[in-house]
């Protein structure tokens, strides 16, 4: 129960801000002069929502046990009744009696989505009180309005932890329109930690701000990506640089929230865009680019044997992409382990990621699903001492392209180096060599490799037959 308590954050965040409309609802509907919704933990009580408490309490947000009539609607998960505290056997030695002014006290269970008790919602007053059966049933009433709403702040607070947690950049974005109804830009609404760490812009300035505002060299760029996604109902994947962020290049993910807002996850794909684009230059790897994937998402709990050790892990969420990657319904995957979803998986994927849990230390990975004839590379990071979420894409295609493309290079130098006369082969227009075969060496004497631009070709030396030089620029490569 405390576990579940902790995991929820109904700790963490201040009383009124959190239900203290509903504790205002309370001692409106019953007439009294205080109502709390109080959560329980091992050693104090924290009030989840207040209204009408007496200082330092109610600044203080929080009393010990020493203090609580609520602990025992927990202990015996029932509603407690109490008419008047000083003649009460249960609480009459309650020092919430002398310190708070309880005196007459109503208080019934509440309980997390996951069925564990939390604490109570009570009504109290000043003085004695006969409490009615009206007044029991409409706390109760009151109290299941407060389940739903904690159920509500758990999923958020839940999604908004695996947010905060990655190391992708993500945003959550408003469209803006002109009078014709076109969209002309978009208003942040909110972003993770990991978008100040990729942009170097901070949560403030981001909030609150336009896309022309902040980023106005990617406008053109985004603004038709994001009109197509809001029409279409369709996920877009995008890559775009930035020049103020000083040419960087990001890929986004971009898919609509509803008809006016989009999310977004991206992340800096410069390391990687600018080797794609050193390959391009290449005569070796005239294939191009690769084809870009999507990501799949992951959050994984470990299964351990009764020493400790991990022998298996459960999927608590995936998302479709994760389906569309590995094959399997997304929804077929919850509540299932990596075992019983690919039967005969390489141990590999279950210790590496208990390795990253129980160390802490984020690791990237590439590996193949035997049973899938696959290959993955992603990303993996502890969330806690079971939990890990994984971000990955499918490299099985780029893995067997670069094969390919090493045994088609190894073939031509193969060709080129039978072959009785000089071969060179050169990019243009720049003029860099980029090979050559074994007879060109022997005939000139050098590596022409090591020419980066047809501006160095004066380190050959060649002649015309009436014996003046050949200069750079008569080259035919030039």
């Amino acid at each position: 129960r405390i576990d579940a308590i902790r995991r929820s954050g109904l700790l963490d965040r201040a009383g009124s801000e959190q239900f203290g409309h509903l504790t205002e609802h309370v001692r409106t509907s019953l007439e009294v002069p205080v109502a709390i919704i109080s959560i329980v933990d091992r050693h104090r009580q924290v009030f989840a929502g207040h209204c009408g408490l007496p200082e330092p309490w109610a600044s203080q947000g929080e009393t010990p046990l020493t203090h609580s009539f609520c602990q025992h609607v927990v202990e015996d998960n029932a509603p407690l009744v109490v008419r008047n505290a000083n003649a009460h056997e249960l609480v009459m030695d309650n020092h919430a009696i002398g310190d708070l002014g309880v005196v007459a006290y109503l208080g019934v269970p509440i309980s997390l989505p996951t069925g564990e008790l939390v604490g109570a919602l009570a009504a109290i007053d000043t003085k004695p009180r006969d409490w009615t059966e009206r007044d029991r049933r409409s706390l109760e009433s009151l109290a299941k309005v407060v389940e739903k709403e904690i159920a509500v702040g758990i999923s958020e607070l839940k999604y908004r932890s695996l947010f905060a947690d990655m190391h992708e950049g993500y945003y959550v974005a408003t469209a803006i329109r002109n009078q014709q109804g076109e969209l002309t830009d978009v208003l942040f609404e909110d972003v993770n930690p990991a978008f100040t760490e990729l942009t170097g812009l901070p949560y403030e300035r981001v909030v609150g701000s336009t896309l022309t505002g902040l980023f106005p060299d990617v406008v053109q760029e985004m603004i038709p990506a994001y009109d197509r996604v809001l029409k279409s109902g369709e996920s877009f994947l995008h890559s775009n640089s930035a020049t103020v962020l000083g040419g960087r290049w990001f890929e986004n993910r971009i898919r609509r929230l509803d008809s006016e807002r989009i999310a977004s996850i991206f992340t800096d794909i410069t390391d990687r865009k600018t080797a794609e684009i050193r390959l391009s230059e290449s005569e070796a790897h005239w294939r191009g680019l690769f084809e870009q994937l999507e990501e799949g998402f992951i959050l994984g709990e470990l299964i351990r044997d009764d020493r400790g050790n991990a022998v298996d892990w459960r999927y608590k969420e995936v998302n479709r992409a994760w389906g569309e990657l590995v094959g399997v319904p997304s929804e077929t995957a919850l509540g299932r382990t990596i075992r019983e979803v690919f039967p005969g998986i390489e141990d590999e994927w279950v210790m590496e990621f208990a390795d990253v849990v129980d160390s802490g230390t984020a690791k990237v990975f590439t590996r193949q699903v035997g049973s899938l004839d696959r290959w993955y590379e992603g990303h993996v990071q502890a969330l806690d001492d079971e939990r890990f979420v994984v971000m990955f894409v499918e490299v099985t295609e780029r893995l067997r392209m670069e094969n390919e493309l090493r045994d088609r290079e190894q073939q031509l130098r193969t060709v080129l180096d039978s072959m009785p006369v000089g071969v060179v082969l050169a990019s243009a227009p720049s003029g860099r060599i980029v090979m050559q075969n074994q007879r060109l060496r022997q005939i000139i004497g050098q590596d022409a490799t090591d020419v980066g631009s047809k501006d160095q070709y004066d380190v050959f030396v060649a002649e015309h037959r009436d014996g003046t030089a050949v200069r750079p620029e008569e080259y035919p490569l030039s």
